[in-house]
C-alpha cells in the first residue's frame, strides 16, 4: 500500500530512494535519541540514590566520631589503672609462636636476644 502511493505520485527512482533513506534516518535517530534520553534518566536516578547513600554514610561517620570523642575524653590514667594497666617497663618480653625461629625476641637489660 505504501509503495502504491509512491507510484501514484509518480516519484522517480532516485527521489524514491532518497525519501526511503531519509525516513529510515529519521527513524534511526529517533530510536537513538530515545535510548540516550532513557539512559541519561536512569543515570540521574542512580546518582540520586548514590548521593542519598553517601549522605547516610556521612551521618553514620559523624555519629561515630562524636561517640569516639566523648569516649576518648572519658578515658584517663586512673581509669586505665582500675582496668588493670601496669607501668612495668623493666620486664618487657616479646615472643613468637613460630617454631621455625631459633628462640624469639626478648628485651632484657636493654638488649635484644
Amino acid at each position: 500500500m505504501f509503495l502504491n502511493k509512491f507510484e501514484e505520485l509518480n516519484i522517480d527512482g532516485i527521489s524514491y530512494k532518497i525519501s526511503i533513506l531519509s525516513f529510515l534516518g529519521v527513524v534511526l535517530f529517533s530510536i537513538l535519541y530515545i535510548y540516550l534520553l532513557n539512559s541519561s534518566v536512569f543515570n540521574v536516578v542512580i546518582r540520586e540514590k548514590n548521593n542519598s547513600k553517601i549522605r547516610e554514610t556521612m551521618e553514620d561517620v559523624a555519629i561515630l566520631e562524636n561517640r569516639y570523642i566523648s569516649t576518648r575524653n572519658d578515658i584517663n590514667l586512673e581509669m586505665a589503672y582500675t582496668l588493670g594497666y601496669r607501668d612495668d617497663f623493666n620486664n618487657v618480653h616479646f615472643s613468637t609462636e613460630t617454631k621455625g625461629l631459633a628462640g624469639g625476641l626478648s628485651l632484657l637489660g636493654n638488649e635484644v636476644r
